[in-house]
């Protein structure tokens, strides 16, 4: 089997210093040299293309030299987050911190017919799922991003989220096609450690952005990508009034990382590869980076429709402008009217300026369910401003009460998990 990553490797070996990790620098003949040896581990322990390798992996150097190794060696992986439950077709776990390889089972019968890397879904609507991609998939992707908003050799990027994720792994493949320069050391809530390592190219999430406008103006050659979940037009603006720029961006795991970006303020355009339509208000996407399928790699399944995938996201998409409205399975009936959750969290977010906030659904004999609040810990918001609000909305869409989010450390909330603790009433209510 041919590496994929060939021609990119190439152009790495010639390169100078292209990674940069607790304020040093590698060549790209040094990073090169480190990966073989990863790549020496794995085939110590006899771990072939026939296996199926979880990867246990955050934001750091040896988890992109771990990732590129086993993709080199042409090894089916699938990355995830500590504690991630596996399923019974993986076969080999490598820890990539502890440099620990578990044996779980027998190699396969069979390889896979190219190489292939997964991700798992994040749980924020239901249980994770394992999400297959040809690697070729997350290159057009790279490439049709860098052909939007090109990235130079010089051009520094900040590997700001876990590699387990798809806009971690949308980040060093970007750099990887561009052979630019990637920075795994820096922390990416840090303003002054931004500034002081060169970083001009930066994907955050909106929660990771809130942190960053609390210190102040960005650096002027800094260009931020936001996306991964709903984008609070109030934070938008104040990003924007400080001197951000910024390139909202809408993706998904399914299309391997970016589907249409804001290449101008409320400008957008589909990327070269991705095709896009929007029937009944859902949005469908097809395009070369279309995902393989889901579950076991052996036994894909991959729900297609004639227009591609339906991504189950509601939206509007007329020339050159793009509006993200909601999930079509986060909508509920209360009252007989429909609820669009999304839509009440944005009316809290732009009056209290909060950094998210989630609406979910609780029983009511009367109702069927009725609306609940969930704001930040933090926040010093009593319930009666809250509730005084609230009177604004129609009828159905006005909380019934009032609570605090927990503190998970994920920079993305889990609804399912929040209904679940709303119906145990396992929250903290605000006061």
């Amino acid at each position: 089997m041919v590496s994929v990553l060939g021609p990119y490797l190439a152009r790495l070996a010639q390169a100078g210093e292209v990674v940069f990790d607790a304020d040093r620098g590698l060549s790209g003949g040094d990073f090169l040299a480190q990966m073989e040896r990863q790549q020496h581990l794995l085939m110590s322990a006899c771990v072939t293309q026939q296996d199926i390798l979880a990867l246990q992996v955050g934001k750091s150097l040896s988890d992109w030299k771990a990732l590129l190794a086993a993709i080199n060696l042409g090894i089916p992986v699938v990355v995830h987050q500590a504690k991630q439950r596996l399923p019974d077709w993986v076969s080999v776990r490598f820890d990539v911190a502890a440099e620990r390889l578990t044996r779980l089972r027998p190699a396969h019968a069979h390889c896979l017919p190219e190489p292939m890397l997964a991700t798992f879904s994040s749980g924020s609507t239901g249980q994770p799922k394992a999400i297959w991609h040809r690697v070729q998939n997350f290159i057009e992707s790279a490439n049709a991003c860098n052909q939007l908003l090109p990235l130079s050799v010089s051009d520094r990027s900040l590997v700001s989220l876990p590699l387990h994720h798809v806009g971690g792994l949308g980040t060093v493949f970007r750099a990887l096609t561009a052979a630019s320069q990637l920075v795994f050391s820096g922390p990416a809530d840090s303003l002054e450690a931004l500034k002081v390592q060169g970083i001009s190219r930066l994907s955050l999430v909106p929660t990771q952005l809130y942190r960053l406008l609390e210190q102040g103006v960005a650096p002027g050659q800094l260009a931020v990508l936001l996306g991964g979940a709903p984008i609070p037009e109030s934070l938008l603006q104040r990003a924007r009034k400080q001197g951000w720029r910024i390139h909202r961006s809408y993706g998904l795991s399914e299309m391997a990382s970016q589907v249409i970006t804001e290449t101008a303020d409320d400008y957008w355009q589909l990327l070269p590869h991705a095709e896009v339509t929007v029937v009944g208000g859902e949005l469908y996407v097809n395009g070369i980076s279309l995902f393989t399928g889901y579950g076991d790699p052996f036994q894909l399944r991959r729900p297609l429709t004639t227009r591609g995938f339906a991504t189950g996201d509601l939206a509007s998409w007329q020339g050159n402008r793009f509006l993200f409205t909601g999930r079509k399975d986060n909508t509920f009936i209360s009252g007989g009217e429909n609820v669009q959750p999304e839509a009440i969290e944005q009316r809290f977010i732009d009056e209290f300026k909060f950094s998210q906030c989630v609406v979910v659904g609780r029983h009511d004999d009367e109702w069927g369910q009725r609306c609940v609040l969930c704001i930040p810990a933090t926040s010093k918001v009593s319930c009666q401003t809250l509730s005084l609000f609230a009177q604004q909305l129609m009828p159905h869409e006005r909380p019934v009460q009032y609570y605090l989010l927990p503190q998970t450390g994920q920079l993305k909330v889990s609804r399912p998990l929040i209904t679940e603790m709303v119906t145990r009433n396992d929250l903290e209510e605000v006061s």
